[in-house]
């Protein structure tokens, strides 16, 4: 990770600045009540399998007739709360004559709520590129069970990844039905990430523990790989940050006949 110094593009006022707007038309991030939870992608999570260190709420597909015109939507965050301690302490000797003295300036702990937003940021990118096109990862019971069955985790943890498949199967179902698909569903062989770069635009503008929505659409796919951009603004609409990655993509495919 790299940035510029901040104010080193001049004095305010005198400045070349503009910003992609926060789409006006998504639905605020979740109040904590439930209150608007219909509103909301939300399967429910159980077991082990919900213990990731963020927490993210997807929001309904905006339609598009075609792959690169869906715009997939989320608002994430990180769980607790991050620190806000001092990473480091600068002294100043002061004006005054008493050369013993001085002031301390304690700087906010910031480089942790850009580590947890790069984290976050990686949360069902790719993956973009799949749900685009109405891919299944998970279209039948029988691939649920082949991914359990390989799991090397403990009877309890198979149990917690077959329900938490079971809910990301019935979430992708949902999802597709928006679309009214009534082709023959193609299934995911293999999806994986090739590169993952961010541009942090106003790196301290957040905090990473409040609610961030993202968005995110695929311009191309291809050739077996597929590009994903996503923009992530705060919830008072200030752009944070914009992603780029690719990925491999290819479809599973019909054994052939050795006949």
């Amino acid at each position: 990770m790299s940035f510029v110094r901040e104010g080193s593009g001049g004095r305010p006022g005198n400045l070349v600045e503009h910003q992609v707007p926060m789409p006006k038309d998504v639905v605020p991030p979740p109040d904590g009540t439930g209150n608007s939870e219909e509103r909301y992608k939300r399967p429910q999570r159980t077991g082990n399998m919900d213990d990731r260190p963020f927490e993210s709420v997807r929001c309904m597909v905006k339609k598009g007739g075609r792959p690169e015109d869906k715009k997939l939507r989320q608002w994430i965050r990180a769980r607790g709360r991050i620190s806000d301690g001092p990473i480091t302490m600068a002294f100043e000797k002061p004006k005054s004559e008493d050369k013993d003295a001085s002031v301390e300036e304690v700087k906010h702990n910031h480089q942790a709520h850009l580590n947890a937003l790069a984290y976050m940021s990686d949360s069902y990118f790719i993956g973009t590129v799949a749900r685009v096109h109405n891919l299944m990862r998970f279209a039948s019971r029988k691939s649920i069970e082949k991914t359990v069955r390989s799991f090397t985790g403990s009877e309890e943890e198979k149990r917690a990844m077959k329900e938490y498949l079971e809910a990301i199967a019935k979430e992708e179902a949902e999802e597709n039905a928006q679309f009214n698909s009534n082709e023959n569903q193609r299934q995911v062989g293999m999806m994986v990430s090739l590169d993952h770069l961010i541009f942090f635009h106003n790196p301290r503008a957040f905090r990473a523990d409040e609610w961030m929505l993202t968005e995110m659409n695929s311009p191309w796919a291809g050739d077996g790989r597929g590009l994903v951009f996503q923009r992530i603004w705060t919830k008072d609409g200030i752009l944070i940050a914009t992603c780029v990655q690719e990925g491999v993509v290819r479809l599973a495919q019909e054994k052939e006949s050795k006949l």
